[in-house]
């Protein structure tokens, strides 16, 4: 079983980072609010991509094209998790803004995913990724 889990926890994380590469560095469909930094859109971007929600209206209008791309990376995930019984859980991770001037931002991603396969949970480390953010109409979103 535990096997089973790594594996998954394996083709998880590598669809997390196709994700993030089609991203441009790398969310409930819910835009950030004017008063939520960088970090927090990001974070909002990682939630709802982790459980397969429309992250569409989390990405900048300028890189509209890889939301579609993000979307089927994560409906394979989604699927991937439903089939195999599987729970993924993102709390591990932290989210730390690493510059920020005016209307751009660069957010660094890290720490442990957990995988939860029949009962079996197994920790995963993420490694440090940089994910740029934009501030468009007054809201933060993930951008390339």
């Amino acid at each position: 079983m535990q096997n089973r889990a790594i594996r998954y926890g394996s083709i998880l994380s590598v669809l997390l980072m196709m994700m993030l590469a089609a991203c441009g560095g790398g969310a409930s469909n819910t835009s950030s609010s004017s008063s939520a930094g960088p970090a927090d859109a990001v974070k909002a971007f990682f939630n709802a991509a982790l459980k397969g929600e429309d992250v569409s209206a989390m990405i900048c209008t300028s890189n509209a094209a890889a939301a579609e791309g993000i979307k089927q990376g994560m409906d394979a995930m989604k699927t991937a998790l439903t089939t195999g019984g599987a729970e993924l859980d993102a709390s591990g991770l932290t989210y730390t803004v690493k510059s920020e001037s005016g209307d751009k931002a660069e957010v660094e991603v890290a720490g442990k995913l957990k995988l939860t396969v029949a009962g079996t949970a197994t920790e995963q480390d993420y490694p440090p990724s940089t994910i740029p953010a934009t501030k468009e109409n007054n809201a933060w979103k993930v951008c390339g």
